[in-house]
């Protein structure tokens, strides 16, 4: 999604991409988003450019799990900023024509801002989504890659240690 600013609405997103990516990313959005974070919510919701977010909590205890933030891709992979109340952030990427099998190590390769590519193992939380502890060089970058599963996707990360101070006030003050 060259060109396009974290100013952007997510309707404006949906609109751009291809009708069978757009479809995907609805669907995504409106069915799989509470799966790829393993809760019920989101509550106390928040929109930041591009990215939408929340806290989410424990379906069986209803206890504070985690904050999270997405946005979808051009790809129809939608990308998951998380942390929890340790603070221990991650990325997840979910895509619901992956079928992959839970608990199994995914190999990824991440960009950031044009680099080198680096390796990094995924683990499959369920059969849609994958997730790798957050790379310090994520914070600081303005773009990044990522392949998994033979796909590449990216996303825009102007803002993201705005975003990333919004997640972390939402993980403070649940």
């Amino acid at each position: 999604m060259d060109g396009l600013s974290n100013g952007c609405t997510f309707g404006g997103v949906v609109e751009m991409l291809r009708p069978s990516a757009r479809a995907m990313a609805v669907g995504v959005l409106l069915f799989l988003l509470p799966t790829a974070v393993q809760a019920a919510g989101p509550t106390r919701v928040f929109p930041f450019g591009l990215w939408s977010g929340g806290a989410y909590t424990d379906d069986q205890t209803g206890a504070f799990s985690r904050c999270a933030a997405y946005v979808p891709n051009n790809s129809g992979v939608v990308t998951v900023v998380t942390v929890d109340r340790s603070f221990d952030w991650s990325l997840r990427f979910v895509d619901p024509g992956w079928a992959l099998t839970p608990k199994a190590q995914i190999p990824i390769q991440l960009h950031f801002d044009g680099g080198p590519a680096s390796g990094a193992v995924g683990t499959a939380l369920t059969p849609t989504m994958v997730e790798v502890p957050m790379p310090d060089n994520f914070r600081n970058s303005l773009q990044m890659s990522a392949q998994a599963q033979g796909q590449w996707f990216s996303s825009n990360l102007n803002f993201m240690s705005r975003l990333m101070f919004l997640l972390a006030n939402c993980a403070r003050t649940e």
